[in-house]
């Protein structure tokens, strides 16, 4: 089943996006980072990735983006942790609420990358060179904390949020195409199984 755009755009206010997001880094530890040319974070500099596909694995939804915006495959990567975060759309006035599995790829040839229409140009920098520009909290705690026990689960949202995203509801009919189509967002960690922390907040009808 596939979701109308105007549906999702209604879906991407009201409801947390499970994703994933890649992490690569060159020989020299030289983390990638693309600027975008959609919303949201509109032509700022962040990692390849995006939406898990309804019944996709998150390894499959990371291998499938690694190809479709890096032009890579049949590469290891290594789960790092989840991660929620809010990020503004500019254009539509909103923060979106993602949480995202977090994949590290080491490439050994950094000169292979071919990127897709949702990218306008791409760099390697350094995790100390990348945070003299990045604007989102998350992104730059992200390249300096991927490394630490802690990383795994962490929130970087809590202090992000406008107060009128905290009213938004999502309609009936909306939700029945959320559960026909999207796969929720979930937790989980190598101890516990599976949590799934989507939330229905319905309208009175």
């Amino acid at each position: 089943m596939f979701i109308e755009q105007k549906d999702f755009n209604e879906i991407k206010q009201v409801l947390p996006i499970n994703a994933v997001e890649l992490l690569i880094l060159d020989a020299n530890e030289n983390i990638l980072l693309f600027k975008r040319t959609n919303e949201p974070a509109k032509d700022e500099w962040w990692l390849p990735g995006g939406r898990i596909r309804f019944t996709e694995t998150r390894i499959d939804a990371a291998k499938r983006l690694l190809k479709e915006e890096c032009g890579v495959e049949n590469i290891n990567m290594q789960k790092s942790g989840m991660v929620e975060y809010m990020v503004n759309n500019e254009t539509e006035n909103y923060q979106q609420h993602v949480i995202s599995t977090i994949y590290i790829v080491k490439l050994i040839d950094a000169k292979n990358i071919v990127v897709d229409s949702q990218t306008s140009e791409y760099a390697w920098k350094s995790a100390t060179e990348w945070q003299k520009q990045l604007k989102n909290g998350f992104l730059s705690s992200l390249l300096t904390e991927y490394k630490t026990p802690s990383f795994c689960a962490t929130s970087f949202y809590m202090n992000e949020i406008n107060s009128t995203d905290k009213n938004k509801f999502i309609r009936p009919e909306l939700y029945n195409i959320i559960l026909q189509a999207m796969s929720g967002p979930c937790y989980n960690t190598d101890h516990l199984p599976i949590k799934c922390l989507v939330t229905s907040r319905l309208m009175p009808v």
